[in-house]
């Protein structure tokens, strides 16, 4: 008996279908990540409606809201801590506003769903695939695997005359097959400072070396939009 796929079993495999067609020179690459782009955005809104929900499960009524606004004041209790977000739609801070204009509510309501449109929660939200095969696009990628290259002693000597003369870099393009061969490389994001999101337009793609660095040094701090 076929066991029936969940729905996000559903959409991923649809998109891993999608992905072999572009490996298979069936589907152009830049239409798939598009579509992803799409479909992503779409399912940032209705994931966060859908985790609103949720919250909101015990409060089937202003009133409600009320009661336990007014817990959340006076009680020390980390149960009793109304959710920020739910506070945040219903336009509320640490104090009970009542008769609030439900039209309002409603709009707060959308507007709070449509700030996930676009925004990056972590690598599997991405419009890119994971992984591509051909060269490490990393800047520091030479440097990181010089310690790793053997040449014989003529081409020392050839990449030690194009060093001296055109500089470090153009050393390494001549021997690229053995600097920066064809292979595997992983999907990398850089974040956007002002928003401490991942930037989609900035995908690279690197080598497990490269992977292995920058999660050894990086600095930035990314946040999670569903927590």
């Amino acid at each position: 008996m076929t066991k029936e796929l969940t729905k996000d079993e559903k959409y991923w495999q649809v998109l891993e279908f999608l992905d072999k067609k572009v490996q298979d020179k069936e589907l152009d690459e830049k239409l798939l990540v598009n579509f992803k782009e799409m479909i992503r955005d779409n399912k940032y809104v209705s994931t966060y409606i859908r985790a609103l929900k949720l919250k909101m499960t015990d409060l089937k009524s202003f009133d409600d809201f009320i009661r336990k606004m007014d817990k959340h004041e006076i009680s020390k209790q980390f149960e009793d801590v109304v959710d920020f977000q739910i506070r945040d739609i219903l336009d509320s801070t640490w104090s009970v506003k009542q008769g609030i204009d439900p039209i309002v509510v409603t709009h707060n309501i959308i507007e709070n769903a449509m700030r996930r449109e676009g925004k990056i929660c972590d690598f599997r939200d991405t419009a890119n695939p994971d992984k591509k095969f051909g060269r490490c696009q990393s800047d520091r990628h030479n440097e990181l695997v010089e310690d790793d290259i053997s040449l014989s002693d003529e081409d020392q000597k050839i990449f030690n005359k194009i060093n001296e003369e055109d500089g470090y870099e153009s050393a390494c393009e001549k021997f690229i097959d053995k600097f920066n061969p064809k292979q595997e490389l992983c999907l990398t994001l850089y974040s956007d400072d002002d928003t401490s999101k991942y930037n989609d337009d900035s995908a690279e793609y690197v080598c497990q070396k490269c992977v292995d660095d920058a999660n050894e040094n990086a600095e930035c701090e990314v946040s999670c939009d569903m927590e």
